[in-house]
């Protein structure tokens, strides 16, 4: 259905990749967004001019295209919109993680009510050189531009491996995965890795099988590229409370909450039925900046 534009957009956040991201690794000074007390946001070059680079060359057939670093005003008005992140886990780009950051896309498409749901997504790691996408038809997997398996995730179910960012460690998320683990009566390991473009990866390579976040500082791009891939593998992805990421594309103005306040929770191998009842909002870690 989109596998002309998805192709497409892929093959710019490898060149942006190339020319943008990957001279600059180790060699940016980054620029302080955001300071909370216990949360720090930061954005650099190769941020910037790999979002500059990509839109540059979208934005005459898709207007109202967007990402972090660049937003347009009238992103609402159009049916379909590319939403970027060209620099997933930009603290890991920064610390020098190399397998900590990525680039993804997604495909919004403007549904009857005026939310946005993604019909396609892309997620990129440039140094490992692997790209997972759903073009709207099929879910794709590509090493180094050559065809890669996609697991068998069946047989996945004796241990719980659930997912720490690196960067952002923290305790309380341990225990979400150890009650869950003690509820089902299985042992339970965390795997330490990078941003959402790395977790995601991992979780559809099967190197975990349940990604929890407990913040309530991601926003929608963090999960929009990754909802139609693994929602097309029968997997699922909701926050906290259950609920899916339906109205996607929020406006960070007043008037709107671009925070998925909620955290995050996602699985392939485990149902929704046997992981969701065992989780709740007063398990998350505020973070994000109260709106005026």
């Amino acid at each position: 259905m989109y596998q002309t534009e998805t192709q497409y957009l892929l093959s710019l956040l490898k060149k942006a990749s190339r020319e943008e991201i990957l001279p600059r690794f180790k060699q940016v000074k980054p620029e302080l967004k955001l300071n909370l007390d216990n949360f720090k946001d930061y954005v650099t070059e190769a941020d910037t001019s790999a979002s500059k680079y990509i839109l540059d060359r979208i934005r005459d057939n898709f207007p109202g295209s967007y990402s972090e670093e660049h937003k347009s005003a009238d992103r609402f008005d159009y049916d379909l919109i590319w939403q970027l992140d060209p620099v997933d886990g930009t603290q890991e780009f920064i610390d020098g993680y190399e397998v900590g950051f990525g680039c993804h896309a997604a495909l919004l498409q403007k549904q009857t009510g005026g939310n946005y749901l993604p019909v396609a997504g892309i997620i990129y790691l440039p140094m490992k050189e692997e790209a997972w996408y759903f073009d709207g038809e099929r879910v794709h997997h590509e090493v180094s531009d050559t065809i890669a398996t996609i697991p068998d995730y069946k047989d996945s179910k004796q241990k719980i491996r659930g997912f720490q960012r690196k960067v952002d460690e923290n305790d309380a998320l341990d225990e979400v995965y150890r009650s869950i683990a003690g509820s089902l009566q299985k042992p339970f390991s965390v795997e330490l890795l990078g941003g959402a473009a790395c977790a995601f990866t991992s979780l559809l390579n099967n190197e975990i099988n349940l990604f929890a976040f407990n913040c309530d500082i991601p926003k929608d791009w963090d999960v929009a590229m990754a909802i139609p891939i693994i929602q097309a593998l029968g997997g699922w992805i909701t926050d906290f409370d259950g609920h899916e990421f339906i109205n996607l594309n929020q406006p960070d103005d007043a008037g709107g909450d671009p925070y998925l306040r909620k955290g995050i929770v996602s699985s392939i191998v485990f149902p929704k039925e046997q992981i969701l009842p065992m989780l709740n909002t007063s398990q998350l870690i505020l973070k994000a900046p109260a709106l005026p």
